[in-house]
């Protein structure tokens, strides 16, 4: 069976488990006419779940917006998907099926977002995939999960955060903490050549396999170097951010 098979025949099954244990997690209807929203949804959670599941860094956890606004906010940088299907149905249902769980939650300070809440994939979930499919799929979802706008301009703020410690002096204690927002732009000839051109890499990219043939320790070592050369050159160039 190929691994784009394997892919569709999941996202099937996961869907229909949805669909048919709906009752459970709070809605009285099957989805009908969203059924292809629904299936694009389930997608879109286990790829990128895997592909976090698959870096030799990090703790392979996948981020989701929770705020009801992310997904109804007029914006060049909205998502496709609803929020009712794609987290009160797939990303919660998976959850409720055990097929999901969430690891860490999502942190606000006021309005303003801080950190998006991270999710992992369970054995459960790992174990409707061969080893040879959970190599192959991060590559294959990578060319095939919503991009959205590929040119983002953004702003990164500092603040300091109150604690519920206290000091010495019986004063809150703080921590600094940055985090970035999304700023809505005009197009100019210029964005709209540097959206062309990714494309064209993007679609260039998405038929090839692109590989290493290193150890996990060689390629840990290898992403520690690129992180610190990363740091030192985004030090010296303008806050925009290419996706």
């Amino acid at each position: 069976m190929s691994t784009n098979h394997i892919i569709e025949t999941v996202v099937e099954k996961l869907t229909t488990e949805l669909n048919n244990h709906c009752t459970e997690y709070g809605f009285e209807k099957r989805v009908k006419s969203k059924l292809p929203d629904l299936k694009l949804s389930v997608k879109t959670l286990i790829g990128n779940v895997l592909v976090a599941e698959s870096k030799h860094f990090g703790k392979g956890y996948a981020s989701i917006h929770l705020d009801k606004n992310w997904y109804s906010d007029s914006t060049r940088y909205k998502t496709k998907h609803s929020y009712r299907i794609f987290v009160e149905r797939a990303y919660r249902g998976l959850i409720h099926l055990g097929y999901l769980s969430q690891v860490k939650a999502g942190v606000s300070h006021g309005s303003r977002g801080l950190y998006l809440t991270r999710y992992g994939a369970t054995p459960k979930l790992l174990r409707l995939f061969d080893s040879k499919s959970l190599i192959e799929l991060p590559v294959l979802f990578a060319g095939q999960l919503e991009m959205g706008e590929t040119i983002r301009v953004q702003h990164t703020f500092t603040e300091q955060v109150p604690l519920k410690e206290v000091d010495k002096y019986g004063q809150p204690k703080t921590r600094t903490v940055k985090y970035r927002e999304l700023v809505e732009y005009d197009d100019t000839q210029q964005t709209n050549q540097m959206r062309h051109n990714l494309q064209l890499i993007n679609d260039r990219i998405a038929t090839k396999w692109i590989d290493l043939e290193l150890s996990k320790d060689q390629h840990t070592d290898l992403v520690a170097q690129m992180a610190k050369k990363t740091k030192n050159i985004s030090k010296t160039i303008p806050m925009i951010t290419v996706h």
